[in-house]
C-alpha cells in the first residue's frame, strides 16, 4: 500500500510482473475508487464539454464514451479524462485523483466564464452555459454518488458474465 493523492492505493499483491501478464491474458480487477468522477448535465452539457476537451463529445450517442484531454487556449493538456454519455444532456466526467481539484476548478471556471479560453479571439468567453456539474464522490450525492472499479483483460466479458444472473439489475451510468 502506498499513500497517493489522500488515499492509500494498493500497487502490487503478487508482483506486477505476474500481476501484468494476469491481467493480459485474462482479467485484473482494479480498485479505481479514488478517481474523480462528476456528473455535468444540462442543455448546454455537450457544447460546453466540446470547449473544454479536445475530442468531439458533443458526437456520443447515448451509452458511449471516449478518451480526452482537457486543454488550455495553447493546446497544452491540463488533464486527460474518459467522458461517458449518459443520456442528451448527461455525461459522467472521470478525472485523475491527483488532479480532481484542479480539475473541477477549471471545468467551474471556463463554465462560468472565468478564463481565457482563446488565445486568437482573447475575449471570448463561455458565459451562460446551461450546465451542472456535480462532484459524485461527494457522500452529499447520496443514491447519485459513485466510485470506479475496473475490470481489465480480454476475459472481463466471461468473468462479468455470471454476475447479470447474480446481481439486481443496475442502473445504467
Amino acid at each position: 500500500m502506498v499513500p497517493f493523492a489522500g488515499w492509500e492505493m494498493p500497487v502490487q499483491y503478487t508482483g506486477i510482473f505476474e500481476e501484468h501478464l494476469a491481467t493480459r491474458n485474462a482479467a485484473g480487477l482494479f480498485d479505481v475508487s479514488h478517481m474523480g468522477v462528476y456528473d455535468v448535465r444540462g442543455a448546454d452539457a455537450a457544447s460546453f464539454l466540446d470547449t473544454v476537451c479536445g475530442n468531439d463529445c458533443g458526437g456520443l450517442q447515448p451509452g458511449e464514451s471516449l478518451y480526452s484531454h482537457f486543454l488550455t487556449p495553447d493546446a497544452d493538456v491540463i488533464d486527460d479524462t474518459l467522458i461517458y454519455r449518459r443520456g442528451w444532456d448527461n455525461y459522467l466526467v472521470v478525472v485523475n485523483a491527483s488532479n480532481d481539484d484542479k480539475d473541477r476548478t477549471w471545468l467551474e471556471s471556463v463554465r462560468d466564464g472565468a478564463v481565457k479560453i482563446d488565445n486568437g479571439r482573447p475575449w471570448a468567453r463561455t458565459y451562460g452555459y446551461q450546465a451542472d456539474i456535480r462532484n459524485l464522490r461527494d457522500p452529499k450525492s447520496g443514491n447519485e454518488m459513485r466510485v470506479d472499479i475496473a475490470l481489465q483483460g480480454p476475459k472481463s466479458r466471461d468473468v462479468c458474465y455470471p454476475w447479470a444472473w447474480t446481481m439486481r439489475p443496475a442502473r445504467a451510468l
